[in-house]
Formats: C-alpha cells, structure tokens, sequence
C-alpha cells in the first residue's frame, strides 16, 4: 500500500509540473551613453514606459507574461530574441528597438497563448527623450 502512495505521488507530482501555466519573467539590459549624445529614441513595437534617472546609462525592462506556456516556450522566444532590444544610432544620439523578426501570435496544445509584453526604459536625466510606437501603457500584473 505505501509503494502504490509513493507511486500515485510521484506520478501527481510529474503530471502538475508539466501543465501549462502563466509564465512571468523580467529581462534586463544596459546601454552605456556616449557623452556626446543630447537624445534618445524609442520604437518599440510593445508597450513601454520611460522615465529618467541619475544613472549614465540607459537600462530597459522588460517583464513579459505569457499565459497558456510552460517555461520551456519562454525559455524558447528568449533565446531566439524574442525579446531582445537593440541599439543603434539615430541623429545626436542613440536609438532603440524591438529586434525584428516574425512575432505571430502563439499556439501551445492548451490553446492560444496570450503575452503581455511592458518595457520600461530607465534614460539618464540630461537626455532629451523621442518616443513612437505604444508608449505609457497600464504596469502588466505580476
């Protein structure tokens, strides 16, 4: 009887870590500013906020939310860039953008995954900032 108990726990155990559930995870990244430049531009194809601080480079945030995915499609679209903001220069100045590549939408054997995606761009205070694209979305629940 205590053999069959450790068996039916074991396998519960197996089968709950395997179900598809909300996946949250923040990525963090940094940019340091040249001196020169007086501007920052942000094109960001998700929702994002910006505010500046007293740091001398640019730090970005990105928390996503995936629901209906396990860690494993997280783990997935992180390392094919999913996610990833890139750098480039623009004008005085420095640019910043999503990493193109295709983002359709995403289907898992529990069904259409839904993924909140907010950027948070932390510029240092003596930078004029340009933003397009989604800015000033509502903080996405943790």
């Amino acid at each position: 009887m205590q053999k069959i108990t450790i068996l039916l726990i074991s396998f519960l155990s197996i089968y709950f870590t395997n179900l598809s559930a909300q996946v949250v995870r923040t990525i963090h990244q940094a940019f340091p500013m040249e001196k020169s430049y007086t501007q920052v531009h942000i094109d960001i194809g998700y929702p994002f906020q910006h505010e500046t601080w007293a740091g001398d480079y640019v730090l970005v945030e990105t928390t996503i939310n995936l629901s209906n995915a396990s860690k494993s499609v997280m783990d997935f679209f992180q390392e094919s860039g999913r996610y990833k903001v890139e750098q480039y220069k623009y004008q005085a100045g420095a640019g910043f953008r999503m990493k193109k590549m295709s983002r359709r939408a995403i289907q898992t054997n529990k069904g259409i995954c839904e993924e909140k995606v907010l950027v948070r761009l932390y510029v240092p205070e003596n930078l004029k900032v340009n933003a397009v694209g989604v800015p000033e979305a509502a903080p996405i629940d943790k």
